[in-house]
């Protein structure tokens, strides 16, 4: 068996450890887009240079000779000369040199072949890890969250298979058309929603919104804004907005349970205002209930003022 193949299963797993994202140091190769950066600065690499740093980086300890990297590269096709590689090893250098100010990132071991520098490292810096495709995608469906995708005229333009069971108006949830009409909570948003999509904020939230018409919608739900201007999926280069929806029923009735709870403890420690306490809540009918109170003693009055009702 050849050198290099003894380290093919090894080195395949650390090309996937982090699932499309490969670090060296203060490279970073997204093998997804095939681009490498250099703190996060894109280095212009030809097709040829980009797969020739690609076998480096699968064998950084290793020296790479000419007829190693011809067989890895040129595998039956017609053999480059050895001058045509030290092309594409300067091509590589040249590039990294107008991004790191440095060509030092292929040695060239005499007699022997190529290495790959030590990578280059800060104190205390570590690579970021970026969560697989797969593994957000389970994260979202362990915690049940829907999501929908707009562009910068808050037109639809993608909507996950249960997004509907979040929306109060269903029969208007339709790609190519206005997000409000479906989701009137957006109404009055939209100067906000443009303002993530320009940067100017991260995301934004909204939360315990509660069940307007839809019986089949959960009774609150959250809503989360999110941008991802480096989403592009075509050529127009449009900037999208992500808009998470998550089943918030659980957590706001808890809430409202706990709230009632404690207002009733306090009005059965202080008998004389727990008639008072009574008689408000039994102005509400039809099985409703005050939930949360706000009390503010005023020498001897009580001032009491329904919080939420459900």
């Amino acid at each position: 068996m050849k050198l290099l193949d003894q380290y093919n299963y090894v080195s395949d797993i650390a090309d996937n450890r982090y699932s499309g994202q490969i670090f060296y140091g203060k490279i970073r190769v997204d093998t997804d887009a095939c681009r490498v950066s250099y703190e996060d600065v894109i280095v212009p690499l030809l097709p040829q240079e980009y797969k020739l740093l690609r076998l480096f980086l699968k064998y950084p300890n290793q020296v790479l000779s000419y007829e190693v990297i011809v067989e890895r590269l040129w595998e039956g096709e017609k053999c480059p000369s050895p001058s045509t590689i030290r092309s594409h090893i300067k091509g590589i250098r040249k590039a990294f040199n107008q991004v790191t100010g440095t060509e030092n990132i292929i040695e060239t071991v005499h007699g022997l072949g190529y290495r790959l520098q030590p990578a280059e490292k800060q104190e205390g810096d570590h690579p970021r890890i970026l969560p697989a495709m797969p593994v957000m995608q389970s994260f979202l469906q362990a915690k049940g969250i829907e999501y929908a995708v707009i562009d910068d005229n808050l037109m639809i333009r993608y909507i996950s298979s249960g997004v509907a069971d979040y929306c109060d108006y269903p029969e208007l949830l339709r790609i190519g058309t206005e997000v409000v009409s479906a989701f009137p909570e957006l109404i009055g948003l939209e100067e906000t929603c443009q303002e993530i999509i320009n940067n100017e904020y991260n995301n934004f939230q909204v939360k315990g919104i509660g069940r307007a018409a839809n019986p089949a919608r959960p009774e609150y739900i959250n809503l989360y804004i999110v941008g991802d201007n480096g989403n592009k999926v075509d050529s127009g280069g449009d900037k999208f907005l992500f808009i998470f929806f998550e089943d918030a029923s659980e957590h706001m009735l808890c809430q409202q349970r706990v709230a009632q709870v404690e207002n009733e403890f306090y009005f059965r420690s202080q008998p004389d205002r727990l008639s008072v306490f009574y008689d408000f809540r039994n102005v509400f009918q039809g099985g409703t209930e005050v939930t949360k109170w706000g009390c503010r003693e005023m020498g001897r009055d009580i001032k009491i003022s329904p919080i939420a009702v459900f």
